[in-house]
């Protein structure tokens, strides 16, 4: 009984109506208290993308099977991968890249221009997105392989130059240290 009065005088003093809303700040709106996702609740988009890793095309198994016997390179791909809200065929993080399949149903004008929208959407986030025709991946799966590694090539090496260029920058510097006599000190990256 006491504990009632103690909470209710003090919601008094905050301003708080109800149990859930949050304290009123002079000055602000008060915002509504969201709850997000639960620990290992899975989201819609979540649910959706492992769906497709679950059911993929016929053309996507082939691409998914010909990606999947080079994994454990520098240059993974993940399948049906999450990505800012949309759900990707295939990522490579290493070099920013989305492999797309589209089968038919990307040929109509609203699923078309969904398509333009998200990958513009990507491209802003420093994304590259390589869409194939279904047809093209079932019948030279071996070409469009080459195709999506010389892209990979050329991305990952851009994208790590700077890198690569700052590491040489830090080995130059440390072994200018080691020549000044009495000098232990080391740059690490």
């Amino acid at each position: 009984m006491a504990q009632k009065k103690i909470i209710n005088v003090m919601r008094e003093f905050l301003g708080i109506d109800e149990p859930n809303e949050q304290p009123r700040v002079q000055g602000l709106p008060r915002v509504p208290k969201t709850a997000g996702p639960r620990r290992g609740e899975i989201i819609p988009k979540e649910r959706e993308a492992r769906r497709m890793r679950l059911n993929p095309t016929k053309a996507e198994e082939v691409l998914n099977e010909s990606l999947a016997s080079r994994a454990g390179t520098a240059t993974p791909f993940k399948a049906q991968a999450l990505l800012y809200g949309y759900i990707a065929d295939q990522y490579c993080e290493a070099a920013k890249l989305v492999v797309e399949v589209d089968g038919g149903y990307h040929k109509a004008t609203e699923r078309a221009q969904a398509d333009i929208e998200r990958d513009e959407a990507l491209t802003r986030k420093g994304i590259l997105t390589l869409r194939f025709k279904n047809e093209e991946v079932l019948q030279n799966p071996k070409k469009v392989l080459e195709q999506i590694h010389e892209i990979v090539r050329q991305r990952y090496n851009a994208l790590h130059r700077e890198s690569s260029f700052h590491r040489q920058l830090v080995r130059k510097a440390n072994d200018e240290i080691a020549a000044i006599p009495n000098r232990e000190d080391t740059i690490t990256i």
